[in-house]
């Protein structure tokens, strides 16, 4: 990357083939750096604004400007014959730096001394404008993934990540839920985009402390850095209960029954753009008139009361973005279902789980109509194997020590079995595995209560699957990318980041893996704790990776030493699904993953919500991602995903009500001039966004 493409621009493209950023890698972003020892951060962790100046300025505008660069960076672009007449120079004194006043006048006194280069101060947008306007024709073309460094401070502060990720997926819900609900009503457009901006500003740069040796000014920083997933979470969770407000009852106060005025009524909202089920959780208080549930016609469904107090039941079949509706009833479920248990063995119909009692580790995982076993023992001793990191660099993992193991729910709708253990740096850790009667794929939730050690250290948890030949792919932004095939040279191939599945494959059969609060995983070994200082003496960053069927997630680490906090503690709970299936299937991988992190809503309602879907699309191969309301009510905006590698017809139809018009967006999501309302061409693995109007 940086000898390929150091202040030389491309396009690059995404897999539909057609849309294309602008990328160029203007070099060092620490030229300013000189000046700014010299001038020093007044700024930091000052909480009197009085004594933090506006700027920087100095006596002396042109010292520790930008000369040596230029002499040193231009004669070397001459002899490689660079063919472009902009040079492009980022000017920062410091990380989050306060603007330097002296700029002007040093552009100034420069050209005047020099007639070659000219110097022109410019914002980003300008730059990158100009290079199109004279370029864009010649530029060269890059295909593939970054799979970008950064991303390792997402496993510097878990319990934070956790909770930026699923205030992500609840703000796309509660998007969604505002037009299910509430047709023609204004959308709390401004409510919605500060809960976005809190959302992204979890993920930052400087990640949660920019010095954390110092520790005044990391407590500074970092109390203020929690406020925004704070507020991430408490703002989409608010958002999501204003959405759903309409499906309430009126309540009568204390002269109503105890169960609330919905009579003991459920409704179950599918916020997604094809029909599923999955399993309701009630707490004890949504629950009080007993342990049946039924639906509108009378039929008992699947239910059990679990340890915990709640009340689960299975809700099959929810249509796309619409709803069903049930009703909690006194009584004992009748309704069998198809979980088996003995000892450490679980078995729902469908797939057969086995624990070693040594270890705690997935020894079968066992899709019961094929036989198949995708559960490889031989690495780490089987599935959801705990390791500890200490220390940079690989190769002294330490597992846990079984405590003990216990079945704790034994009904017929859910069966889990809790393995506690002993583990190097941490408090304690627990497993639990479950599955869901008739359900094809398993359940693991990890709870980590890590020690707050302050040498370098990390949390890891393997999955060795027996898929003979696999190959992984990884659900990306604007993509679906083959791990190792489809990265550029330059990618980080130490870990990657997944958005909502990762899938192994053969020709015939695999996993679909995903988990909605630890993003990072590593292919093949732990390869991520490898980190060294700013001379890089001491890294390790893999050239290439083998194919591999095993995976790692990277959950906890404190490697890098700035920018992110010193240590963390727990416990921390991360989440894993695994789908068994046949062939891969890039929607159905989709559908499983977004299923996991957007689940199906429920609240306490008398009535069914949605009489009418909103919306339906005809095509199993595209998925929306995005239907948000406009302020004032009158339209929305929808996004179509591809996940097919040909054009794709979306028909699109509305069964509430018939829309005025749907235009397809040429840009961002304003509208264009071409019609979309029956029918839009989504492209290969692409995006089209259209702008609906009532």
């Amino acid at each position: 990357m940086v000898s390929t493409f150091r202040y030389r621009p491309f396009w690059w493209v995404g897999q539909d083939g057609k849309s294309k950023v602008l990328f160029l890698n203007a070099g060092t972003y620490g030229v300013g750096l000189e000046k700014g020892r010299k001038t020093g951060r007044p700024w930091f962790g000052q909480r009197d604004r009085s004594k933090i100046p506006e700027v920087i300025r100095t006596d002396s505008p042109r010292a520790d400007f930008l000369d040596h660069h230029l002499f040193r960076e231009l004669p070397e672009l001459e002899r490689s014959h660079f063919p472009y007449d902009i040079f492009v120079v980022t000017w920062a004194m410091w990380d989050n730096a306060l603007l330097d006043a002296d700029l002007p006048d040093a552009v100034k006194s420069w050209n005047k001394e020099y007639a070659y280069p000219h110097l022109v101060i410019s914002s980003a947008h300008t730059i990158m404008q100009s290079i199109e306007k004279r370029y864009g024709d010649s530029l060269p073309v890059v295909r593939g993934d970054f799979s970008e460094y950064w991303t390792d401070s997402f496993g510097t502060m878990a319990k934070q990540t956790r909770m930026c990720l699923n205030a992500r997926e609840r703000l796309v819900q509660a998007e969604t839920v505002w037009p299910m609900l509430r047709p023609g009503e204004p959308a709390p457009r401004a409510d919605f985009d500060e809960a976005w901006r809190n959302m992204v500003m979890c993920t930052e740069h400087t990640f949660a402390t920019e010095n954390p040796g110092e520790p005044y000014f990391q407590d500074a920083i970092w109390r203020g850095k929690q406020r925004y997933f704070q507020e991430a979470e408490f703002r989409s969770q608010s958002l999501l209960d204003d959405a759903l407000a309409p499906a309430s009852d009126k309540s009568n106060g204390a002269l109503g029954p105890i169960e609330g005025p919905s009579h003991g009524g459920v409704a179950v909202i599918n916020t997604n753009s094809w029909q599923h089920g999955g399993v309701v959780t009630l707490s004890p208080a949504e629950s009080q008139s007993g342990d049946r549930v039924v639906d509108d016609q009378g039929r008992e469904v699947i239910s059990q009361r679990l340890s915990t107090g709640d009340l689960v039941f299975l809700s099959p079949d929810v249509p796309a973005f619409g709803s069903r509706h049930y009703r909690v009833v006194a009584g004992k479920c009748s309704t069998g279902g198809s979980c088996r248990f003995a000892d450490t063995l679980l078995d729902n119909g469908t797939v057969q789980v086995l624990l070693d009692r040594r270890t705690g580790n997935i020894v079968h995982m066992v899709e019961k109509a094929s036989g198949r076993n995708f559960a490889d023992a031989e690495v780490n001793g089987g599935l959801n194997a705990f390791r500890w990191q200490p220390a940079r660099g690989a190769g002294d993992a330490r597992p846990d020590t079984v405590i003990s193991i216990s079945l704790k729910e034994s009904g017929p709708l859910v069966g889990e079995v809790q393995v506690l253990s002993r583990a190097p740096g941490c408090r304690s850790l627990t497993r639990s595995v479950r599955l869901i009667s008739g359900e094809p794929w398993v359940e693991i939730t990890n709870v980590v209560d890590k020690l707050p050690l302050l040498a370098k250290d990390g949390v890891h948890f393997g999955f060795g699957f027996a898929v003979p030949g696999g190959r992984t792919r990884v659900d990306i932004p604007w993509g679906v990318m083959r791990l190792g095939e489809d990265q550029w040279p330059a990618a980080n191939r130490a870990w990657t980041t997944a958005e909502h599945f990762v899938d192994v494959s053969n020709d015939t059969a695999g996993v679909t893996w995903c988990s909605p609060d630890a993003p990072l995983f590593e292919s093949g070994s732990i390869s991520a704790n490898n980190t060294a200082g700013w001379d890089g003496k001491g890294d390790v960053w893999p050239s290439h990776l083998t194919p591999s069927s095993t995976l790692y997630s990277w959950v906890m680490n404190n490697h890098w030493f700035t920018n992110t906090p010193l240590t963390q503690e727990g416990p921390v709970a991360f989440r894993y699904r695994i789908l068994l299936h046949e062939r891969y299937d890039a929607a159905a991988a989709n559908r499983f993953g977004v299923e996991q992190c957007q689940p199906l809503l429920s609240l306490a309602a008398d009535r069914n919500p949605v009489s009418e879907p909103l919306l339906a699309i005809a095509n199993p191969h595209i998925a929306v991602t995005i239907l948000k309301s406009t302020a004032d009510g009158k339209g929305a905006i929808l996004r179509l995903r591809s996940f097919s590698d040909k054009d794709e017809p979306a028909k699109l139809s509305w069964p509430a009500r018939a829309p005025r018009s749907v235009m397809i967006c040429d840009q961002g999501e304003d509208p264009g001039k071409r019609d979309g309302k029956r029918e839009v061409i989504v492209p290969p693995m692409g995006f089209v966004t259209l702008r609906v109007d009532w």
